[in-house]
């Protein structure tokens, strides 16, 4: 009895320390699971705080500075404030005004000072640039978008009052992700006439495409683009994808400032992408701390545009030249509507005279703009191209009949005297206003006095024609007798290519147009 005493207690002790031992190794692994359980808690807050991070960055503002090159991009900002979201509105205008340069340079070489403007639009793209680099690669501007979400976030198996902040200093990165990439701007049929640069632009790269997407070019992200002798950038955002996590190998093959691309390099690159940190706290013990990192995306296109700008067309007053016996003589004006004209005085031809009536202004019916653009074959030539291009410029997509519909209801006046109209965009750049000078109400940052900065090429020559003006000529020579007689009509189409850059005048179409009338007639003397 007493061994069986002594065995019972032995087992008591066993069965004593074995629960001991299980409860220990049960608080174990519940201490374990919570280090695990908030090491993994501590990650999502961090990651949720990451993707905020990628989410509000979009809405960081700088605002344009009063250097007139920056306020040129007053019509790509909102409210002259810029972000993310419109910075690549900023390239592009300022890529316009190198396009519309380079297009005219090889167009003949009718650039003129256009480096000049590029040069001022570049820069003023790269202060915008620079301002907006600089508030995003400062931490202390996201710090506040990051605990936002991190500090919801429960991290519970850590402590009851347990939380997640910004973790600050160095780890706190930024990047620019996806390069040679699509920007958010696209590009449609604008460029100048027979200007092509298929280096810009990239279909989306995305894989597998959007459907939406398909078929679409966009300036290319994170590549410099390459005009005028200048490199001009843009900061890639692949169509239509999400603000969304990125490993950290991905981003730090972005992590590179200047950003390198094609031996050039963007000296203050806008990034696209953010690394964070953040760590628990209890109380004031600190416990598990992480990094995330994300990329953001506006998954809003733009199309490759200039805003506000202006096309100017100035008519020429006519001229009416007397040619007797096919020698100039004096000369005249006429106006835009049908009239008659005598010749001023009768021309001596021996013993007698000859003087004449033009009828003319007869290619001014109907006294509309178009009709007075194209008042002589050939209709619609290279004119009208080069108007339109500069149209699609202001309003993508713009078409040649939506055109001909707006000079066909803008009147002329009658008068002989020079007349100028207007061609620009209404306020949200749906469509176009074709108005005479003192109807036009240009679009903000124009002025209708400014100067294109090419030099002037005739793009179309008219005639001559014998119609639709004619002349009657009276001979008095032993008598008087009155005939029909010959008068030709000839005009010249000019251009003056302009960037953009300056007040908004993207071009200057001048039209001069002149009627000869031919008498003849030999008098001899007896």
């Amino acid at each position: 009895m007493r061994r069986y005493g002594k065995a019972k207690g032995g087992v008591i002790v066993f069965v004593v320390v074995l629960a001991m031992v299980l409860i220990a190794i049960g608080i174990g692994f519940f201490l374990i699971s919570l280090y695990f359980g908030g090491a993994q808690e501590t990650k999502e807050a961090v990651n949720s705080g990451a993707l905020n991070v990628a989410k509000k960055s979009l809405d960081v503002t700088v605002d344009l500075s009063g250097d007139p090159d920056q306020q040129f991009f007053q019509d790509c900002t909102d409210g002259g404030k810029v972000s993310l979201r419109n910075i690549n509105k900023v390239w592009a205008k300022a890529l316009f005004v190198a396009v519309n340069g380079e297009g005219a340079k090889h167009d003949g070489g009718h650039d003129g000072t256009a480096s000049s403007s590029v040069t001022s639009a570049l820069s003023g793209a790269q202060a915008i640039g620079a301002a907006l680099a600089a508030k995003l690669n400062d931490a202390n501007t996201v710090y506040g978008f990051f605990n936002q979400y991190a500090m919801a976030n429960s991290v519970r198996m850590l402590g009851i009052d347990a939380h997640v902040e910004a973790l600050k200093g160095e780890h706190w990165q930024t990047a620019c992700l996806e390069p040679g990439h699509e920007s958010n701007i696209e590009v449609t049929d604008n460029w100048p006439v027979g200007y092509s640069n298929a280096s810009l632009l990239t279909p989306s790269l995305r894989k597998p495409v959007p459907d939406d997407g398909a078929g679409k070019k966009f300036l290319k992200g994170y590549e410099p683009l390459k005009v005028m002798g200048s490199d001009f950038w843009t900061v890639a955002y692949p169509f239509q994808m999400k603000p969304h996590l990125v490993d950290r190998t991905t981003f730090l093959k972005g992590n590179k400032a200047p950003f390198p691309s094609g031996g050039s390099s963007w000296t203050n690159p806008v990034p696209n992408a953010f690394m964070v940190a953040g760590e628990t706290l209890h109380s004031t013990t600190r416990n598990e701390n992480a990094t995330a990192s994300a990329e953001t995306n506006p998954q809003q296109t733009s199309p490759m545009q200039f805003p506000h700008g202006f096309i100017r067309i100035v008519l020429k007053k006519n001229t009416l030249q007397w040619n007797p016996n096919g020698i100039p003589a004096d000369s005249t004006s006429y106006g835009f509507g049908p009239d008659s004209k005598d010749s001023t005085i009768p021309y001596v031809v021996g013993c007698g005279s000859m003087s004449g009536t033009a009828y003319i202004g007869n290619e001014y019916i109907p006294p509309v703009l178009y009709k007075a653009v194209n008042a002589l074959p050939p209709i619609n030539a290279n004119t009208m191209d080069y108007l339109l291009q500069r149209c699609k410029e202001m309003v993508p997509g713009y078409t040649m009949a939506q055109l001909i519909g707006k000079m066909t209801i803008c009147p002329i006046s009658s008068d002989a005297s020079d007349q100028t109209f207007f061609i620009y965009p209404n306020g949200d750049n749906t469509d176009i206003s074709v108005m005479p000078e003192s109807s036009a109400i240009l679009p903000s940052g124009c002025d209708k006095s400014a100067s294109p900065e090419g030099s002037q090429q005739t793009l179309d020559t008219e005639g001559p024609l014998p119609l639709p003006n004619f002349a009657t000529e009276t001979f008095n020579c032993y008598g008087s007798w009155t005939f029909p007689t010959m008068s030709m009509e000839s005009g010249n189409r000019k251009w003056k290519p302009g960037t953009g850059f300056k007040g908004g005048c993207l071009g200057e179409l001048t039209i001069d147009r002149t009627t000869d009338v031919y008498l003849f007639g030999v008098c001899p003397c007896p």
